[in-house]
């Protein structure tokens, strides 16, 4: 579904533009009861007249192309109540959500492994304790890519949060009578007042980001909790002023899951080693290949250039969604070709273009810049710095494979990689 959000309000929507999710806060603020919403078209239930023709298209634009205009991003637009008033809401707009069962050892070396360059930065500690361990076999229902983005985000804030030199945490436990895992990230940070972990999950609310010089926007922690209720689980905080903090989440136990191989290694100085172990037959691909590296935020394009990979299945795909974490990847992997968005949260693109331009490791390898910025100008300027190819969005599917050919036309073929 497509989770669209209007501060705490989450609403989950098809294909065809139906209701199929609705949150007790959406009640609150539409004044639909979730029987009586789920099911409706959302066009006719929260849209004004006047913007519904312009949804229809943008739905229909989505579905053709994995595009939009508003994805991803916060803007202000009238909402509709039930009583037929109108009302100003911010909105975001989000990354289809599709349940399976996941590995709860895998995910989290993953988002460690993702999370580590930033903790050496900080100087903070990444640390799995022993349940993390006991629990790397079991699953949660999950979309694994938005796990992995929301277990980032609370990574990521409990490193900028903390103190210089501090620990970050991660447990894993069984609740609601073996039900539901709570995945839980304590930072030893300065912790919060209680009046500010109320205000921790409103859209824009930075608490303590302009003191603590945390760059960032304040919408990490909405989105995250729209991902985690869309995934029907729940995402809370305890802290104590002076000592820390801990976020978890809560998913579903996935019901019948055989274990798998391998468990999670201490995030700071046993990622690959897991990573090694905790492959599976499933996972190698038994054929050499490629191996590519996207560095993408936006969910939707990583979505669409994986299902056009498909096409091509010697190719194994990596993907980052900060510069920092995808120079590490391309140090750590070498991978035969880089597709380099322009705009990502922590760094703009061209500086990860003059990074990896400026690595003895990373200098060698092709770069092609992906963007919906599509200013000649601009296209010369990344060209002259080094890339070897401009692609604008949305993505020219035909155009797209005849780069990825010719960039890859000469790479020497590699064996089998060791899988994130």
């Amino acid at each position: 579904m497509i989770v669209e959000a209007a501060h705490d309000a989450f609403v989950g929507m098809n294909a065809d533009g139906v209701i199929t999710g609705w949150n007790r806060r959406a009640e609150a603020i539409f004044g639909w009861p979730r029987e009586e919403a789920i099911g409706r078209p959302l066009a006719e239930t929260i849209m004004p007249p006047a913007f519904r023709e312009a949804h229809w298209r943008g739905l229909q634009r989505f579905l053709e192309t994995g595009q939009g205009p508003v994805l991803n991003q916060i803007f202000e637009i009238s909402a509709l109540r039930r009583d037929g008033s109108e009302f100003p809401v911010e909105l975001s707009i989000a990354l289809e959500v599709a349940l399976e069962p996941v590995a709860v050892g895998e995910v989290l070396r993953e988002a460690l492994e993702l999370a580590r360059p930033l903790a050496a930065e900080h100087d903070v500690r990444l640390h799995l304790d022993d349940s993390a361990t006991r629990h790397a076999h079991s699953r949660v229902l999950a979309d694994r890519r938005r796990l992995n983005q929301v277990l980032l985000n609370l990574l990521s804030n409990a490193v900028k949060y903390n103190r210089e030199g501090g620990l970050v945490t991660v447990s894993v436990a069984e609740v609601a009578n073996g039900r539901r895992l709570r995945l839980a990230v304590e930072d030893t940070g300065a912790g919060l007042t209680p009046e500010e972990t109320a205000r921790l999950f409103q859209l824009f609310d930075r608490i303590g980001a302009e003191e603590a010089g945390v760059t960032g926007t304040g919408i990490g922690l909405t989105l995250a909790k729209g991902l985690v209720e869309a995934m029907g689980g729940a995402i809370g905080v305890q802290s104590t002023l002076g000592q820390g903090s801990t976020f978890w989440i809560e998913l579903p136990i996935a019901p019948g899951a055989a274990p798998q191989d391998g468990a999670p290694q201490d995030g700071q100085d046993g990622g690959r080693a897991g990573a090694a172990r905790g492959a599976t037959s499933a996972e190698t691909v038994p054929q050499p290949q490629a191996v590519v590296l996207y560095i993408e935020d936006n969910l939707p394009n990583l979505n669409l250039v994986q299902h056009i990979m498909r096409q091509r299945p010697e190719i194994k795909l990596l993907t980052a969604m900060q510069g920092r974490p995808g120079l590490e990847l391309a140090r750590q992997h070498g991978p035969d070709l880089i597709l380099l968005d322009l705009h990502l949260p922590d760094m703009n693109g061209d500086e990860v273009l003059r990074r990896l331009q400026a690595d003895s490791a990373t200098h060698a390898i092709p770069v092609v810049m992906v963007s919906a910025d599509a200013m000649p100008r601009q296209i010369e300027q990344l060209l002259a710095a080094g890339a070897s190819d401009y692609l604008t969005k949305p993505l020219d599917v035909k155009r797209f494979l005849e780069v990825l050919d010719d960039e890859l036309g000469d790479a020497p073929v590699k064996g089998q990689t060791d899988d994130r």
